[in-house]
């Protein structure tokens, strides 16, 4: 979602496709400033998820009260790293 309402549930869903592999980690690793090309810059990252290529996951993570919460996703496939592109949510205050 573009924005969500502060202390509220939300989702945030991703697949992880292309050739056949073993996706070993993924999962949405976040955080309220903006991130580097290293995913822990992010300090907070949700369950982590693994499976095989191609597969859809989802998780549920909960908004604080305000700002923005800044994402991307990460998966190692068959030991390589893939990052998605960095994407953000306003939180709107209740």
């Amino acid at each position: 979602p573009g924005n969500v309402k502060g202390e509220s549930n939300f989702t945030i869903q991703w697949e992880v496709s292309g050739e056949a592999g073993n996706i070993t980690h993924t999962a949405v690793h976040f955080g309220f400033k903006s991130g580097g090309p290293d995913v822990k810059d992010y300090g907070r990252f949700s369950k982590v998820y693994t499976g095989r290529v191609p597969q859809q996951f989802s998780t549920e993570l909960i908004a604080p009260a305000s700002g923005i919460i800044y994402f991307r996703v990460h998966a190692i496939i068959d030991g390589a790293d893939i990052y998605s592109n960095e994407y953000e949510i306003r939180i709107i205050p209740r």
